[in-house]
Parts: structure tokens; C-alpha cells; sequence
């Protein structure tokens, strides 16, 4: 079984097929056996697009064998006792289009910091240590969970500037269940603080559109009080 799908490549992120049951039907007077497949998929784009799959499956034909000249021979090699040759072909099924509609992301509401995440999240933020001297790290744990496109999801940072020096975020661990189109990300940043004045780490999250609601949400934590000692050194 293969599905061909490479019309909606320009705007649809497919993930695999997933079999989800079947079962048989009678069509016309005749059994089938039902095989049934389900796929999550992603709109790129806004717009009007028709999905026309074309569904892959192999057909096995009983052929007979090859002549050899002989009709003694056909008759006795092409009987049921010494078996007819069966070889598959292929059979492109078109399945019957589906036309989708796309709607854009709305501008009201739209967050300075949205970045085009759609779904539904929370965010969890770990800050540690809370008490330490200038020049020592801090490392500050994100964990971005919910359902949605996860890979639409940002890179919660905190950027550098004159009370911290910022080294990049990184991704640490992804539990992603593409079955549902849900799971959990989590990031980790290193700062360290430049002077004992400094007494907050501001606040991390990031903001998304939730199709369920019709708005633009944000996810946040923070901020996160800091006690700062002046070191020996």
C-alpha cells in the first residue's frame, strides 16, 4: 500500500499513514476487506487547495505458463496438479477529491513575539540556582508541552544584554507523538550574572494561536526573583 500525495507537497506537511482498523463490506453483492489508514497533516499556507491522492496496491494475477512448443507439454504443465504462475502488478486507484480551505492567521491580537505556533500549550520554566555569586552559572530550564505543530514552536531564550551574558539555547530532549500531534520539548540556557544589582530573570514563554479558541494565547512563567552575592575573585 502507498499513497501519493506529492500535489499537496506546496502546502501540506504529511506525516505517515497510521492503519487504524478494518473489517469487510459487501459492495454489490460482493465481500471486500476494508483496510482503513489515517495521517495528521500540516497546512504550510493559506489558501484553496484540492486534495487529490492517488492510492498504490498490488494486484496478484494468475497467469499461465510460458508455451514450449509442445501442446503435449502446455496441456500437462499449465494444469492445477503443477500450479499457474502469479505475479503482482501494480493499480493506481484516484481517490475522490477533497477540497480544503486554509484560513489565514488573523493580525488583531497578534503577539510582537509570535513566531507562528498553532495549537495548544503550557510552558514549565526551572531556574537554578536562585542565590549564587556574579560570574556564576545559571541554568534555566524550558519545557514548551501541548498538542499542536511542535515544530512551529520557538526557541524560548532569554537574550543577552547588561545584566547577563547569554549563551544560545539549545534543544535537550523531544517526546513527540505524531499519531496525535502532541508531546513535550524542552530547552536549556546558560546566564551569568554581570553585577550583584542584579535581582529578577524576566519572565520566559512563548506565544501561539489556539484554533479551539479563535485567539492568540501566551504561555509564560516568570519572573524569577535572584539573590546575587559579590564573588571573592
Amino acid at each position: 500500500f502507498r499513497s501519493d500525495l506529492a500535489p499537496a507537497a506546496d502546502f501540506l506537511v504529511l506525516q505517515q499513514f497510521q492503519e487504524v482498523g478494518g473489517g469487510r463490506e459487501v459492495v454489490n453483492g460482493e465481500i471486500f476487506d476494508i483496510k482503513r489508514f489515517k495521517s495528521r497533516a500540516t497546512a504550510l499556507t493559506a489558501g484553496k487547495f484540492t486534495l487529490a491522492p492517488t492510492l498504490r496496491v498490488s494486484i496478484l494475477v494468475q497467469g499461465r505458463r510460458k508455451s514450449t512448443g509442445d501442446p503435449f507439454f502446455d496441456r500437462m504443465f499449465n494444469n492445477d496438479f503443477f500450479g499457474n504462475t502469479v505475479e503482482a502488478r501494480p493499480l493506481d486507484v484516484t481517490a475522490q477529491p477533497v477540497e480544503i480551505l486554509v484560513n489565514p492567521l488573523p493580525q488583531d491580537g497578534r503577539p510582537q513575539d509570535f513566531s507562528g505556533a498553532v495549537g495548544k500549550f503550557t510552558c514549565n520554566v526551572d531556574v537554578r540556582p536562585t542565590e549564587l555569586n556574579v560570574g556564576d552559572p545559571i541554568t534555566v530550564t524550558t519545557t514548551i508541552a501541548g498538542r499542536g505543530n511542535l515544530a512551529t514552536v520557538p526557541v524560548p531564550s532569554i537574550p543577552s544584554g547588561n545584566e547577563f551574558k547569554a549563551y544560545d539555547a539549545k534543544l535537550v530532549s523531544k517526546e513527540i507523538d505524531e499519531t496525535r500531534s502532541e508531546g513535550r520539548i524542552t530547552f536549556e540556557q546558560v546566564l551569568i550574572p554581570k553585577s550583584k544589582d542584579v535581582s529578577t530573570l524576566p519572565p520566559i514563554g512563548i506565544s501561539y494561536f489556539d484554533p479551539e479558541a479563535g485567539a492568540y494565547r501566551t504561555a509564560m512563567r516568570g519572573p524569577f526573583p535572584l539573590v546575587i552575592h559579590q564573588g571573592s575573585n
